[in-house]
């Protein structure tokens, strides 16, 4: 019978000695028993997804729903895991000299699940419907924030297609946009398809892709069944059927894997540790564009001039990030003082250095004129007169309350008078009627600027580049929660938004950096971190990343023996 003979070399080196000794072992493994460790096509698992009134993959109702479209449609560019832009279905594309005009090749022979072939008109109705439809859509989010706040957003002329031939199409944008190749992520199509959207005919058996799997039989409420797509223009993946099961919402999706009913899931809270030491069970972490920040009301006095500008400086110091990550989120969150995702700051090599320091909190106190203390422990200045901030949560979250929690202790503890809007002792027993009311009330306070400080929650997209937070044109239209306006800074993003070098895009990102240091105007916490929980069934590396869980799947195998 043939063998493989694997070659095991150990290297032992002495130190100190200019000699090196080596010893070879020889293990000889039977072919068969070779095949049963490698990578081997074929085999099923079941993977989770929550409960949806429909799927459209131009309006994803939640991100299970969003993450399983990726699975189907195929785009023209997609991310990578270091947040950068990668060609999908695009053979190569031209950028013209002024940046106005690009001209996409899409590759030869890319099929949709039905036989017919791709085409530059799939493409183009697409992008049509996405731009005449309502804005709900994350994609027509991405063409606004990719234009940026600093300019009118044109949706019949920002861009432009034109159709050469099947495989050639031609783009005109109205402005050199650095994030162009961001704008055309979105989901391709068949025509078709798009006209029965047009209709409201499109029903779940429309979901016709050209991306690695295709949808074979849908069972309404209970499941999807997934086959590999033999056509499939990428590399083939080696799983060659996922079985879909549709779950109410994610603890239950978690309750089936850990009973054994599903093969992977994304975690619902932050305590996977306890997964560690299960051996059948492995767990991939990826950084999630969800942040908490502090936002000042910069419309306030208390928070305008010198003076307030030192006060806001003071308190960003005087916060210790590191406590709410260790005791709420178990350590499974980034650091941050920087508005900016994990990705961009270290593509651009960004640093997040403004740390918890008390005692450089208290200098910056003192220097505002701060330094007595009252009889109840808080700083006054020469008119006895203390420094008095409510802050704003929605209580009805757990998590929210307890944030605000500690960054009361945390704000007393340098001597201001930190308190909060909550006005229960705990949520565990309000009712849904409570809750809606608590977060409507929430949402008017913020919306109506009837707050001083307040925590949110923001998740930023892949292009977010302080624009949608802190250009003076966003504070009614983007996430400018914190009404922050400087006409220094909004003529720095604007340059941000047309300027596509590296060097010049990372020094402009180094000129932000440093106004927004010194103003201060919010303060973020941290960058929440995920995982995937994946059992033992499925080898090798998922390497899930926030844009698209699925994104390596074309990489996780099944052994022979357990197809």
């Amino acid at each position: 019978m043939k063998k493989t003979i694997v070659f095991i070399l150990f290297l032992f080196f002495i130190v100190g000695c200019s000699n090196k000794e080596s010893d070879t072992s020889f293990i000889e493994i039977e072919k068969e028993e070779l095949s049963t460790i490698s990578p081997s096509p074929g085999g099923q698992i079941v993977i989770p997804i929550t409960n949806y009134e429909e799927i459209n993959p131009l309006y994803p109702s939640n991100t299970y729903v969003y993450y399983f479209t990726k699975l189907i449609y195929d785009s023209l560019f997609e991310y990578n895991e270091d947040g950068g832009l990668e060609t999908n279905i695009v053979e190569h594309y031209v950028v013209s000299p002024d940046k106005l005009s690009m001209t996409i090749t899409i590759k030869d022979n890319i099929y949709f699940h039905d036989g017919e072939k791709l085409t530059t008109q799939d493409i183009l109705s697409t992008f049509y419907y996405l731009i005449n439809s309502d804005d709900n859509s994350p994609y027509f989010h991405n063409f606004i924030n990719s234009v940026g706040y600093g300019f009118e957003f044109d949706k019949s002329n920002f861009l432009t297609m034109e159709i050469f031939d099947d495989r050639n199409i031609d783009l005109h944008f109205d402005r050199p946009y650095a994030d162009k190749l961001d704008m055309l992520t979105f989901p391709i199509l068949k025509e078709g398809d798009v006209n029965l959207l047009l209709s409201n005919e499109f029903k779940e058996d429309n979901l016709i892709g050209t991306g690695a799997y295709k949808v074979d039989k849908i069972v309404k409420g209970n499941n999807i069944s997934l086959s590999m797509f033999d056509l499939y223009n990428g590399n083939l993946p080696y799983i060659e059927k996922l079985n879909v099961k549709i779950f109410k919402d994610e603890e239950l999706a978690l309750l089936a894997f850990e009973t054994g009913l599903i093969n992977l899931v994304k975690s619902v809270n932050y305590d996977w540790a306890k997964y560690q030491d299960d051996t059948s069970i492995k767990i991939e972490e990826f950084p999630t564009n969800e942040m908490d920040m502090l936002i000042f009301n910069n419309f306030s006095s208390k928070f305008s001039g010198d003076k307030g500008r030192i006060l806001k400086q003071a308190i960003s110091k005087g916060i210790n990030k590191k406590r709410i990550i260790d005791r709420l989120f178990l350590g499974k969150a980034i650091e941050t003082s920087l508005p900016l995702t994990k990705n961009k700051m270290d593509f651009y090599g960004l640093k997040s250095d403004n740390y918890y320091n008390a005692e450089i909190s208290k200098e910056l106190l003192k220097e505002i004129g701060y330094s007595k203390y009252n009889e109840s422990g808080f700083l006054v200045d020469e008119n006895q007169e203390p420094i008095t901030i409510e802050i704003t949560s929605n209580y009805a979250d757990n998590h929210k309350r307890i944030i605000t929690e500690f960054i009361i202790e945390d704000l007393k503890a340098i001597g201001i008078n930190a308190y909060s809007n909550m006005q229960v002792s705990t949520n565990e027993n309000l009712s849904k009627e409570q809750i809606d009311g608590i977060n409507k009330e929430y949402v008017e306070k913020l919306t109506q600027d009837r707050f001083e400080m307040a925590i949110v929650s923001l998740n930023l997209t892949e292009i977010s580049d302080l624009s949608t937070l802190l250009h003076s044109l966003a504070i009614d239209t983007g996430l400018n929660y914190s009404n922050y306006s400087n006409p220094k800074l909004d003529y720095i993003i604007n340059n941000l938004k047309l300027t596509d070098e590296f060097e010049n895009r990372r020094n402009i990102y180094l000129e932000l950096i440093d106004i927004y240091t010194e103003e201060m105007p919010l303060i973020p916490l941290y960058t929440k971190t995920s995982a995937i929980l994946i059992d033992n069934k499925i080898q090798n590396n998922l390497n899930p990343i926030n844009s698209d869980i699925y994104r390596s799947f074309s990489n996780v195998f099944i052994l022979k023996q357990l197809q």
